[in-house]
Parts: structure tokens; sequence; C-alpha cells
């Protein structure tokens, strides 16, 4: 089995909290049971650096208004694919926020552009590439479902799994134009949430099977 992971961080390249480390522990669990896991990870500056070789595998002329571009590349064991977007992650700060702490006022079109980059590997985008099972991991790639539901083209299964549901990728209603979805998606059965837009919502709603990271945050997430 192929799988295509899409996941904001991973370690050691890169990471805030858990999220990095169950994104870079369990391609590498999964391998002896004959699973392929590559991760879609984005090309934040310092993870970049930290890579050795890297062979472009596709181009993005304008992925949600910027130009970008595909790397392949292997670390310590960890397959990658590595979105190379510099107007979108080339910028001082962490992956979510500025050196102040205060959020990226462009995070909706950041993790857009990259879940929009994840659908396009699972249709096709890179040559010789397929995946049986695309694996999305919280809010930042929770998106990379929605695209390929409403793509209107044939797709693999796809699964979420929640870190943190406190993060939720909530957005105003005013981002909808930008995100490049029908008019259809934005509804209470799509990418909609409370007159909003929320891109953990629209995950779920569009996954075929949600998991968390243990089964106590499962329970733990369904009560008030």
């Amino acid at each position: 089995m192929k799988v295509l992971s899409v996941a904001s961080e991973i370690f050691p390249l890169i990471k805030t909290g858990g999220l990095a480390d169950v994104a870079g522990a369990l391609p590498l669990a999964l391998e002896p049971a004959g699973v392929e896991v590559r991760t879609l990870v984005p090309g934040y500056p310092s993870l970049l650096a930290k890579l050795g070789k890297t062979t472009k595998v596709a181009t993005f002329q304008r992925l949600l208004g910027v130009p970008a571009s595909l790397l392949s590349a292997t670390h310590e064991g960890l397959k990658l694919f590595v979105l190379d977007a510099p107007q979108l992650f080339k910028r001082d700060g962490g992956p979510y926020g500025d050196a102040t702490g205060a959020d990226h006022h462009d995070n909706w079109r950041r993790f857009a552009a990259f879940s929009r980059a994840g659908a396009a590997i699972a249709q096709g985008a890179v040559a010789g590439y397929a995946s049986d099972v695309v694996h999305v991991h919280d809010w930042q790639a929770a998106m990379t479902l929605a695209y390929l539901r409403y793509s209107g083209k044939p797709c693999p299964p796809g699964v979420i799994t929640i870190h943190n549901i406190a993060f939720q990728g909530r957005f105003d209603p005013g981002i909808f134009g930008g995100l490049e979805l029908p008019p259809a998606a934005f509804s209470v059965d799509g990418v909609e949430y409370f007159g909003g837009v929320g891109y953990l919502k629209a995950g779920i709603r569009a996954a075929d099977a949600v998991t968390t990271v243990s089964p106590t945050y499962a329970q733990e997430i369904r009560t008030p």
C-alpha cells in the first residue's frame, strides 16, 4: 500500500508539537508492514536548509495565485514531497506565526495552497507516483480532502487524524472566493462552519475515516 501523508510539520525537520512526532514516526513504523508513506510538507526555510539533494518533480504556475515547485527528497529514512513556495513559506518566525507570536495574516491561503498541492499529487501531478490512501493531519492539511471531494475527478480515499481539536483553522467567510472551490462547497455539507470557513470541519466532512492520536482522545473530544 502507498500512502500520501500531508502534514504541516514533521520530526526531525520541523516541530512545534506532537503532530510532528507522529508524522515523523508513523511512516517508519508502517514500513515493515509493507506500507510506503511519502509525506508532503511545506518548504519552510529551516526545513529546506536541512535537506540534502532534492529533485524537482512538478511545477505549479499558479497555486492559489502564487508560483510553486514540488521537490522530492529523503531525510533519515523519510520519503518527502516538499512544497517550495517562497511567497507563502519563506518568512521569519515559526510555521504559523511571526517572531512576535502573531498568526501570519495569510495562513488561510498558505495552508489552502498546501492542501491544494496535496490534492494535485493524489490525482497524478507527479509522474509515476500514485497513492492508495491520502492521510491528512489537523487543520493545516484538512482542506486536501475538500479539494479532492469537489474536484469532480476520481480520487483515493481519505483519512484525517485530529491531533489537537483546539486548533480548527476557522476563517472569515470573505476568504471563500480565494479558495477556488465551487460555490456549492460553501454549505453546511462542505466548508461552511458557523457562517465562516472551517478547515478542520471541511476535512472531517470530506474524509472517509476520522482518527485521533489515541482512543482516550477520541472519547474526550466527544464530550462537552
